[in-house]
This record gives structure tokens, sequence and C-alpha cells, in this order.
């Protein structure tokens, strides 16, 4: 008899969108290829994944085994945006110049990605969530260099690590 483990997908930035990916397949595989008792999903700065269906299905079945921790002003987790979300121009305007950037590209491509996004932002959840941390940006948002230090391994630990 083969001894269960625990498994942990872990991602950052797009890795965090493909551990999610990775999660649901290992999580939905039948019972004889999965050999852990436990799986988890962590990711930082992912960007979101799937539409509203999708999303709704994956936080009902998997409730409390998933956690997103992500920068106020980190631009990635903001992609693709999120439709529907009056919040979204002042929200990437305090992004600095990768944030200006994005209002630019939204405003040619979101139709046609629309149905495909995620409808939900991060920032909607609840403060008490059990799956979504926003964390306190560590750089200012109008700097330059903020545009990729808000987003870096480094600054999520930092940022973890005072909590």
């Amino acid at each position: 008899m083969v001894k269960k483990k625990h498994v942990i997908f872990v991602g950052h930035s797009l890795g965090g969108a493909l551990a999610t990916l990775c999660f649901c397949i290992y999580r939905n595989l039948p019972s004889r290829f999965v050999h852990a008792q436990e799986v988890r999903l962590v990711t930082f700065a992912a960007p979101r994944v799937g539409n509203k269906i999708w999303v709704q299905a994956f936080e009902k079945e998997f409730d409390g085994d998933h956690f997103h921790f992500v920068h106020e002003h980190d631009v990635v987790p903001m992609l693709p945006p999120a439709r529907h979300d009056p919040d979204e121009f002042e929200r990437l305007s305090r992004c600095g110049i990768g944030g200006k950037c994005l209002i630019v590209v939204n405003l040619f491509w979101r139709r046609f990605y629309e149905r495909f996004w995620r409808p939900e932002p991060y920032w909607n959840y609840s403060k008490d969530s059990k799956t979504v941390k926003v964390l306190k940006s560590p750089k200012n948002p109008n700097a330059l260099d903020a545009v990729i230090g808000n987003h870096e391994m480094t600054a999520y630990r930092d940022s973890i690590l005072t909590l």
C-alpha cells in the first residue's frame, strides 16, 4: 500500500495560474491516481483564471484548500481585467505607469475577451476571506520601479513576513 502524502501546488505570477489549473486537474483525477491525503494551492500575484461559472464552481468545490496573495498595487492580479468593475480605472491608475498602460490596452481588447475573464476582482473579496489576502504594496505605485517591484516574489515574501 502506498503511503499517502501532502501535496501543495505553489506558483507566482503565471506560475500561479498554471498551479491553479494543475491543482484542479489533480483534485479531479480518479482516486487510484491520487496519492495524497491533503492537496492545497497557494498562489502569489497570479492573474485571474476562469470565467464566472468556473470561478463559482472552483470556490465551492475547493473551499478552504486554496489561498491567493495579491498586492494592492500589483497589476498582474488585475489581468485580464474584470468586466463591469466600476473601480477598475481608479485601481489601475494607482498602479503607476503599468496600470495606465493597461487602461489603454483595455479600451481596445475588453469586448473581445470579456466572455472569458474572471468577473470578480480579488479586491471585491471580503477582508475576512479565507482564500484571498490583499497585502499592502511595499513600493510607491507611481515610481517606475513599482511596476516590477510590487510583483516580485521577494516583495510578497517581505509583506507576508510583516503580517
